[in-house]
């Protein structure tokens, strides 16, 4: 299966069907000029992603924000390639930033894969839902 366009301004870049069977289901946000990318999947098809957001016409290094909606590797295994090529920020809750930063590898389920985690260093953001 290949990316594809949800609605105007979402598109499905990764995921089972997409990228590799391990993977959570990954996003694109566009949001008019800068791109957000929700999730990263497990790690190893992190350059499909890039290669994705291509067949879709856009310009990777676009992308300002990469969202981790939770710590687990299916979602953040991919954060460190991503971050490191495209220059983004990491975005994630605070109270997942144990699992995303490797303080807390037990958080992320990357035993359950078999998978050592590439934490995330640099300046993280934190987006307080309350």
């Amino acid at each position: 299966m290949k990316p594809y366009k949800i609605c105007d301004g979402l598109y499905q870049i990764g995921g089972p069907e997409i990228t590799a069977p391990e993977d959570c289901c990954v996003y694109l946000l566009d949001g008019g000029g800068e791109l957000a990318i929700i999730d990263a999947g497990l790690g190893p098809s992190a350059p499909d992603l890039i290669g994705n957001l291509k067949k879709l016409a856009f310009d990777p290094f676009t992308v300002k924000y990469l969202i981790a909606t939770h710590g687990h590797i299916d979602h953040t295994g991919g954060l460190a390639y991503l971050k490191e090529k495209l220059r983004a920020e990491v975005v994630a809750h605070e109270l997942e930033l144990p699992a995303v930063e490797g303080k807390n590898i037990v958080l992320t389920a990357a035993s359950y894969y078999f998978l050592f985690y590439i934490f995330i260093y640099g300046r993280k953001s934190v987006v307080d839902v309350q």
